[in-house]
């Protein structure tokens, strides 16, 4: 279980780690990091907006992951396959919802940037 806590909690450190320059605003639009898609790669506003919104989210789940990756391996008689399917859950919820509050705001910051046109 010892291997998994590493893998988790390293990958942990380095998702809250690469979501700062983004929370930061430090990234201009580019084709390797950051929220890439279509319409924040054309417009770099957009692209400030967006991946300063999802970079605070992205810190949140890193966060989270790490504390997930920490503390479940001392859940009362956990497996490493418990400890592995109950850290994927917390991940993946968590991730999940930073994507789709990432899209919506991608959704209403298009369409404000539209009306001002």
């Amino acid at each position: 279980m010892q291997a998994l806590m590493i893998v988790f909690v390293g990958g942990a450190i380095l998702l809250t780690g690469l979501a700062v320059p983004m929370w930061l605003g430090c990234l201009r639009p580019n084709s390797w990091y950051g929220f890439r898609v279509g319409q924040t790669l054309k417009d770099p506003l957009l692209w400030n907006a967006v991946n300063r919104y999802s970079g605070k989210r992205l810190f949140i789940t890193g966060l989270v992951s790490l504390f997930a990756g920490l503390g479940l391996p001392f859940w009362p008689g956990i497996s490493p396959d418990g400890y592995a399917l109950a850290y994927s859950a917390v991940f993946g919820s968590v991730f999940l919802v930073t994507i789709i509050q990432s899209l919506r705001y991608l959704k209403s910051q298009a369409g404000i940037l539209r009306k001002q046109d």
